[in-house]
């Protein structure tokens, strides 16, 4: 089939037993009905009574692609992972016997009309390596592949068939966005927040249902950024970094209520507190405003090509705006997982006296681990934002900014 790749996926390759974490512990495992039905047929000595102890048929919500689980050992990891960090699976059986979820990890696959665009997670350290250490601008390439899995994550029609009119304007949407993500005219925290108030105004279209206005708008602000006409709105300061520690400690707080295995992110987390929250003499501000002057900014100044390849990842492979009714929502998300990686990486740098591309790779690989892939927080954390009447360009540019 077409598919649709960012280039770093030719050099992505799992390097197994030396990777520093392992994409087998940590979340629930589930078995496809067809993975399932040979895990049952096989007569391999070492793995049929294995497959019958520790693999569970799903009692909810149960389809062909959730069929069944792995039972998960107490420390969370596979029951299957060998003490080498490998597959059991795939050491006995081979590769063809993995299940769609892990053949397919860290790929997510997409469907964009009759073509499948495949990128990468950046829970998987390899992944994040490739993907965002590379200072050249993220470049695409269309390629045919054999599809392997049907584990499609999500499905799009940009076609006159399209249940949803603003869908005919994705592709323009989306290269406007890119586009505007790798305008090295601006910082990243700039141009993302151009990018808000593009989708703000998206929204209100969307609103109106006035869909026709897209492209004149799209045309506008290319105009506006040219031209340099929001200037103004960057010149917004230091002065509410208050309500951004407040904001990221208690989202933070909120997701360590609820549970955190990972070894690598309480690291992190761990660092970050002694930088910035253990109680002192100086403030918590000031200990936040120093970490970002002394350590942060003099490393991203040579190297924000990193965290613009993050953003840039982000938006193709959750298909910005994903949400097509609430644009302005999938923006907030991407805001808050920036704004989030930065205090971590503002926090680690202030610990650590120093910025470097391993801490970033460990950080936004944990990061990516406990929280992107944690659906239900996520949406938890969209509603503190609505609750506190946080989903606007100015508390989106505080975040931002600061």
């Amino acid at each position: 089939m077409n598919t649709l790749i960012p280039q770093y996926m030719n050099k992505f390759q799992c390097i197994g037993s030396k990777c520093e974490d392992t994409c087998c512990s940590g979340w629930k495992v589930i078995v496809d009905e067809k993975t399932y039905r040979k895990y049952r047929k096989t007569n391999n000595p070492i793995l049929k009574t294995d497959f019958q102890k520790k693999i569970t048929r799903q009692r909810s919500d149960k389809s062909s692609k959730n069929f069944a689980k792995i039972k998960m050992k107490e420390n969370g990891d596979c029951s299957f992972l060998t003490d080498e960090k490998l597959c059991g699976i795939q050491l006995n059986l081979g590769e063809d016997y993995l299940s769609d979820t892990c053949s397919v990890y860290p790929r997510i696959i997409n469907a964009v009309d009759n073509s499948i665009e495949k990128s990468a997670s950046l829970s998987c350290p390899e992944a994040a390596r490739v993907a965002l250490l590379d200072s050249r601008k993220m470049e695409f390439e269309t390629k045919i592949e054999d599809s392997r899995s049907n584990y499609i994550v999500k499905k799009i029609m940009t076609q006159k068939s399209s249940t949803d009119e603003i869908q005919l304007y994705f592709w323009d949407i989306r290269i406007f966005s890119i586009n505007l993500m790798q305008n090295r005219d601006f910082s990243i925290e700039d141009r993302l927040i151009m990018l808000g108030i593009f989708c703000n105004s998206l929204k209100n279209i969307v609103t109106q249902k006035k869909y026709v206005k897209i492209p004149n708008l799209i045309s506008d602000f290319s105009i506006h950024i040219n031209n340099n006409e929001f200037k103004k709105i960057f010149e917004i300061r230091e002065k509410n970094t208050k309500i951004k520690l407040a904001l990221c400690e208690e989202l933070i707080e909120y997701k360590v209520d609820l549970g955190i295995r990972n070894k690598r992110y309480l690291e992190c987390l761990n660092e970050i507190n002694d930088a910035l929250l253990i109680e002192d003499v100086i403030s918590k501000e000031e200990k936040y405003n120093k970490a970002y002057n002394d350590y942060y900014t003099p490393f991203m100044e040579d190297n924000e090509y990193i965290l613009e390849n993050y953003v840039v990842n982000y938006l193709f492979k959750s298909l910005f705006p994903s949400d097509s009714m609430n644009v302005f929502d999938s923006y907030i998300m991407l805001t808050v997982h920036f704004s989030l990686i930065k205090y971590h990486l503002i926090g680690l740098s202030g610990f650590h006296k120093k910025l470097n591309e391993d801490l970033i790779i460990k950080l936004i690989q944990s990061y990516s681990k406990v929280v992107e892939h944690n659906y239900l927080y996520l949406s938890k954390v969209l509603n503190l934002v609505k609750e506190n009447k946080m989903n606007n360009i100015a508390y989106m540019t505080i975040l931002i900014k600061n």
